[in-house]
């Protein structure tokens, strides 16, 4: 091994004048809107938010700590080179990486990962100046785990005579699944941007079913051509890879989905919903594991920590499709009519943050399942409602059989 001048790498200034100003600005935003949680939570009566409001409040104050962590690291972090070490100083600890330590090095959307042979995670590289110098200095002494990984795809596919008999019976196998998988995917983030932007500034029903429909579809097909294909077309894969993936265009539907039932008016009843959700939710992600967890190589890549890792986020992330569609398809399938219950207003507040939301909290009624929780109305019926006015709140079966508030509407409305 030809022996280097000890070089000593930092963070470009560049990143740190940019972590020293945005990181203040975004834990300020973030204080705002921990302040704003607690504000909303202490003025509603409902007492079921409090696990809610608990757990927005950690993940803002975890984010906050991530960001302050940013420039203790931005301005202290360093990668140090010899001839037979790499010495990484992070924003807290300093670690030594021998040579015999290193497993090899992995490409990343571009960006350098280093994997050590006594550690699950990878080390970050590619936020120091000096690539050049710090890229040459690990490709002679480590070797490529994804180019690895790519050859073992190469020869599982050449072995793979469910393919085809030929290279070009196979590769036009494997074509003709990613042209398909391919268009699904972009409709589904078409749809999903479309579902979003008309959540957030249309408003408009029809828009608002069409998107659904698309978004609680494109999964379904998906999961279908991946259950036919099976081996072939995976829900996850590594850069490179010739095999088609269903991800990331069902985390988009997901995504909007969630996006498009928060910002809807209509408020759910009971809990007859999470007793569709558990049971939807656990039956796809064991489908994703069965789809995609059959790979004998996972374990050998990336050991059993991040294959649990793995399989547990195929678990979690379908978790948000579910939920919007279970929303979407009990409120647009519902055929049901509406039954008007007498109640009267006990309490109403505005919610003022990146949005402003209009809450109304009215008393129960006889059939009411539970306590009921606030009602999300527009302006303007929030600025004619009054606290103590009667009024009728319209509740409809739902598809799924999870009763919803349709509607709410002043003693001296006509109601159909």
């Amino acid at each position: 091994m030809e022996p280097i001048t000890p070089s000593t790498h930092h963070v470009p200034s560049r990143w740190k004048w940019v972590a020293l100003v945005l990181a203040p600005i975004l834990v300020a935003l973030m204080l705002r809107g921990a302040m704003e949680v607690v504000e909303n939570h202490l003025s509603s009566k409902v007492g079921s938010n409090t696990w809610r409001a608990g757990f927005a409040l950690a993940m803002l104050g975890s984010m906050a700590l991530v960001l302050l962590g940013s420039i203790l690291w931005a301005f202290r972090a360093r990668v140090v080179l010899t001839s037979n070490a790499m010495t990484v100083r992070g924003a807290i600890l300093t670690r030594l990486i021998r040579e015999e330590q290193i497993d090899g090095f992995r490409w990343i959307k571009g960006q350098m990962h280093l994997y050590l042979k006594d550690r699950q995670w990878p080390v970050q590289l590619s936020y120091y100046e000096g690539q050049h110098a710090i890229n040459e200095w690990i490709f002679r002494r480590a070797r490529d785990l994804g180019a690895l990984e790519l050859a073992e795809e190469a020869e599982a596919i050449n072995r793979d005579l469910t393919l085809g008999r030929t290279d070009a019976q196979k590769e036009a196998r494997l074509a003709s699944l990613r042209k398909i998988v391919g268009p699904i995917s972009v409709v589904a983030y078409c749809a999903a941007v479309g579902g979003v932007l008309n959540a957030l500034f249309g408003g408009q029903a029809a828009i608002e079913k069409a998107a659904a429909a698309v978004l609680i579809s494109i999964p379904v097909l998906l999961d279908l051509v991946a259950l036919r294909n099976r081996g072939h077309v995976w829900v996850n894969h590594i850069e490179g890879t010739r095999y088609p993936q269903i991800l990331s265009a069902t985390m988009a539907c997901g995504v909007a989905l969630a996006v498009m039932s928060l910002f809807d008016e209509a408020t759910l009843l009971g809990n007859a919903f999470y007793r569709w959700f558990l049971p939807v939710a656990v039956a796809k992600g064991l489908l994703w594991l069965a789809i995609d967890f059959d790979r004998p190589r996972m374990l050998e890549s990336r050991g059993w920590f991040l294959s649990t890792i793995t399989a547990l986020c195929l678990m979690i992330v379908p978790s948000f499709w579910v939920a919007g569609s279970i929303y979407q398809l009990n409120k647009h399938l519902d055929n049901s009519g509406v039954t008007w219950n007498a109640t009267e207003v006990v309490d109403k507040r505005v919610s003022r943050g990146k949005t402003v939301t209009y809450y109304v909290e009215v008393a129960p009624w006889a059939s009411a399942q539970g306590k009921l929780p606030e009602l999300v109305v527009s302006r303007q019926r929030f600025e004619r409602l009054q606290v103590g006015m009667s009024v009728g709140i319209g509740v409809r079966r739902g598809a799924l059989a999870i009763p919803w508030v349709a509607g709410i509407s002043l003693a001296e409305e006509k109601r159909q």
